[in-house]
């Protein structure tokens, strides 16, 4: 006569079943990181061109071409620098919520995303002409004071006009780089369906 087997199946191992996933943490932590430094970033504008301004102050007192211009580059960081400020602190925020597994999360991700790139091509291309002149000053201060001939001087001076393009453009894959990340991965379909069963 047969009996029937009672015993009690093994559990099932959420291990091997795959676990909760880990990109939530890894997406989250980075999140954190990168928004930090943008905040740090975005403080430190207006903080370096009040230094700039003092240096060429004293160096080139009474010039009133540089006093003018080092105001408007202050207006200008100080605006694109609150900004950037908002905007970092919405990156910290979705992705503190994201490492919560929050259904909010991606939203705010995503209008970091949009925002962030939105406001970095504008910050791209209503900065390069001062970021350009600001470098130019800056080569005059590297050079006060000492015999340079106006040809080295010319040159110095188209190096760093050069110099200011090769970093907005760096600056704007920056910008592309994350943002389109940010945007593609969370319409991913396995993504959308485990992001909709989070609280």
């Amino acid at each position: 006569m047969e009996t029937k087997s009672t015993a009690t199946p093994p559990p099932i191992d959420s291990v091997s079943m795959g676990g909760p996933s880990r990109w939530p943490k890894a997406i989250g932590i980075s999140g954190i990181v990168i928004g930090a430094l943008l905040l740090i970033t975005a403080v430190m504008r207006p903080v370096n061109v009040i230094t700039q301004k003092m240096q060429i102050s004293i160096v080139m007192k009474g010039d009133a071409d540089a006093e003018e211009f080092f105001g408007r580059l202050l207006n200008t960081q100080i605006f694109l620098g609150v900004v950037f400020a908002v905007i970092a602190l919405l990156l910290i925020l979705g992705s503190i919520l994201l490492l919560k597994r929050k259904k909010i999360a991606p939203v705010l991700l995503r209008v970091w995303a949009v925002c962030y790139l939105l406001f970095g091509i504008f910050a791209v291309w209503k900065a390069l002409p001062l970021v350009e002149e600001q470098m130019l000053y800056s080569a005059k201060l590297a050079v006060v004071g000492e015999d340079t001939p106006p040809m080295d001087m010319e040159v110095f001076s188209s190096a760093m006009g050069i110099a200011a393009k090769v970093m907005t453009g760096l600056s704007l894959v920056w910008v592309l780089a994350l943002t389109v990340f940010v945007l593609l991965w969370f319409q991913k379909r396995k993504v959308r369906d485990e992001v909709a069963v989070w609280s």
